[in-house]
């Protein structure tokens, strides 16, 4: 019975141990193209699927699931992207209110000043009146 695996993880399973994709076909009994072969189809059957999972110490659901986890990642990298738009959202909205207020202050300012103005030209006004 032929099974349908993600056996393309060979690659990566050997490549944390730090040994060669030929070390791994000599290893499970079978040449280095039919790995490649393998690896490319993704479809072998359950005795050479039992060798290699023997040979990395790893359970088959391992070239099951691997894509799962992938795929969750993803989705963990796109919650994240959301929740950092929230944030980046937040932070605009309270720059957005602070520039609010600090326009408020300047416009305070310069009614200040325009009063100042005037009473200055007031009394500069009155003193050369007198």
């Amino acid at each position: 019975m032929k099974l349908n695996l993600k056996l393309y993880l060979i690659r990566e399973l050997a490549k944390e141990k730090k040994i060669t994709l030929v070390t791994v076909a000599n290893s499970v009994g079978m040449t280095y193209s039919n790995l490649q072969k393998i690896m490319k189809d993704g479809s072998t059957t359950e005795k050479t699927v039992n060798k290699i999972c023997n040979f990395f110490n790893i359970d088959i659901e391992y070239f099951l699931t691997e894509g799962y986890k992938k795929e969750n990642k993803v989705e963990e990298i796109v919650d994240e992207k959301e929740e950092n738009s929230k944030k980046q959202q937040q932070i605009i909205d309270v720059l957005l209110k602070s520039m609010e207020n600090l326009n408020s202050l300047l416009d305070e300012y310069k009614r200040k000043l325009k009063d100042i103005e005037e009473r200055d030209f007031v009394e500069n006004k009155k003193k050369v009146a007198s």
